[in-house]
């Protein structure tokens, strides 16, 4: 699933996300640590996952596509790229 966020035109961009913090129901977004002998437990831990936007659009799972765009911080459909603007020491 395409996921696509505000960018400048030719910019990399990158967003950390925990899910399994939320939906800790989902295998893939939690790591399980089984505690030592005789405690008779695990711990969850959930996992960050990092996706990358290559000029304001990303490749993702489609599950994680639904929870960023459920959580506002991706879009469904891409957005208009902002110039980039010329940094004063660039030639």
């Amino acid at each position: 699933m395409k996921v696509y966020c505000d960018h400048v035109e030719g910019a990399t961009n990158q967003l950390m996300v925990q899910p399994g913090i939320d939906h800790p129901e989902v295998p893939e977004w939690n790591s399980v640590i089984t505690t030592s002998a005789g405690h008779g437990g695990s711990v969850r831990n959930p996992s960050t996952i990092v996706v990358k936007f290559e000029d304001g659009v990303a490749e993702v799972d489609a599950r994680l596509g639904k929870y960023l765009i459920a959580k506002d911080l991706a879009a469904r459909k891409p957005f208009k790229a902002r110039p980039r603007v010329k940094q004063p020491w660039e030639f």
